[in-house]
């Protein structure tokens, strides 16, 4: 199975910051305390400021799931049917063409994906297939001395 990453629910749009291997990997120290922050992003611009968030004891912070399951080739009949390619979880959502950068292409379904402009009947495509969770999963943000990490919110 694909490793599983994570990235702030509130932060999942067209373009995002790198989603993370644990939750904590958003976590950033600052003279004035700690941060929720983009990592591998540069926030000197207004646009992408809007992601740092100063973080709290007992703040809780949704985070989404994310699985890149890699890349396929898709053929697509003349008449437009087409065969799941072999190893796609059937928990993928999502399907583009590799390299979209822009998510242009991105489709939720393989049928969708087919069904668009992105492709043509009688052709073989490149495509990623991914999982997004479609809610997020609540942490909470918990300061011990000098070290900061989130823990899971479990139902009670």
């Amino acid at each position: 199975m694909s490793e599983t990453k994570f990235l702030p629910e509130n932060w999942a749009d067209e373009i995002i910051p790198p989603p993370q291997s644990s939750p904590d990997a958003f976590i950033r120290k600052t003279a004035e305390g700690f941060q929720l922050y983009p990592v591998g992003w540069n926030v000197v611009d207004e646009e992408k400021s809007y992601y740092v968030q100063p973080l709290e004891q007992g703040d809780v912070i949704r985070f989404i799931e994310h699985r890149h399951h890699g890349l396929y080739t898709l053929h697509i009949a003349e008449d437009g049917s087409f065969d799941v390619p072999p190893g796609i979880p059937a928990e993928a959502n999502c399907f583009m063409l590799e390299g979209d950068l822009e998510g242009d292409t991105l489709s939720s379904s393989l049928q969708e994906f087919v069904e668009s402009d992105a492709v043509e009947r009688g052709g073989s495509y490149e495509i990623e297939a991914y999982y997004w969770s479609d809610e997020g999963t609540p942490y909470r943000f918990v300061v011990k001395d000098d070290s900061a990490h989130f823990e899971k919110v479990t139902e009670q």
